[in-house]
């Protein structure tokens, strides 16, 4: 007897893996995974080590779900909003003091999942309300628009074609094609990029086949974690609207289990893993949430 097919419905079925098949759950995935590349534009604006980056991404999430008791389904990536201060300290002192600052930051998010503890769910409600929270996360995301516009000018009409693929795909389908927005707007923007020469193998030839990443131990000064240390304060307030948000998506209430302080205990201690390697300050990354939604 076939099994009831669960209608997809954001917030109130959490669990829809029975609505797919192995192979669509193998794409779904893989969509997942391109959304996670975007991880490397916080480096590249800051300065530090891509391949550092994603190691850390990778080992900050593992110890993430492990704190968090594999609740959460999120991935951790490098907080956009360190961007100003982590490049200031990098040009001026090196990736090193950057790594001093970032830990500065890791301390400030374990203090914060203390204060959150102390306070409780309900305090913790009525003092971060998502009117609060969510526009926070609204500016965090607007203020990276002119990166996509600068971008996009290296060709234009690539760029607004695959906009327009995404757009499209997303109104205009339904079902799982809907859900496959990113990755076919991806395919699709690629496949045009071919004809017009933009599609270069030279670097994936030249490149190695197996390599270590480059790691740097910190080194301290007050200077760099008082330039750095502060910007925690606006990926702390991130990860409640990001673990509310999940939330939704799911139709789970993680703010009581595992709870917030949990989450943003979780997220300062894979940050201090990343600091001491010469990654960046970690968070939820909320590309991964809305091609989760």
């Amino acid at each position: 007897m076939a099994k009831e097919k669960k209608e997809l419905i954001v917030g109130v079925n959490g669990d829809l893996s029975d609505n797919f098949t192995t192979p669509q759950k193998a794409v779904l995935g893989l969509q997942n995974t391109l959304a996670m590349c975007g991880v490397i534009l916080v480096p590249i604006l800051c300065g530090l080590d891509v391949s550092v980056t994603l190691f850390c991404a990778g080992i900050g999430t593992i110890i993430y779900q492990f704190i968090d008791k594999k609740m959460v389904p999120a991935f951790l990536g490098g907080s956009f909003a360190i961007i100003a201060g982590v490049s200031a300290v990098v040009g001026e002192m090196g990736i090193p003091y950057a790594q001093g600052g970032i830990l500065g930051m890791a301390v400030f998010y374990l203090l914060f999942a203390l204060l959150l503890k102390i306070l409780g769910k309900d305090r913790v409600a009525r003092v971060f309300p998502p009117i609060i929270v969510g526009p926070i996360i609204m500016v965090l995301g607007l203020s990276l628009a002119s990166v996509g516009v600068q971008e996009a000018e290296a060709n234009w009409p690539i760029a607004i074609i695959t906009f327009l693929i995404a757009v499209g795909v997303n109104n205009f389908s339904k079902g799982l094609t809907r859900v496959m927005t990113i990755i076919i707007a991806l395919v699709g923007g690629y496949l045009i990029s071919i004809p017009f020469g933009l599609v270069d193998f030279t670097a994936l030839k030249e490149a190695a086949w197996v390599g270590v990443p480059s790691f740097t131990l910190p080194k301290f000064s007050w200077r760099a974690i008082a330039l750095i240390a502060p910007c925690a304060i606006v990926p702390c307030l991130e990860h409640i609207g990001d673990v509310m948000a999940v939330g939704t998506v799911v139709g789970k209430d993680f703010t009581h289990e595992p709870g917030l302080d949990r989450s943003v205990f979780a997220c300062g201690v894979s940050t201090i893993i990343s600091g001491c390697l010469g990654g960046p300050s970690l968070t939820i990354h909320s590309e991964n949430t809305g091609v989760l939604a």
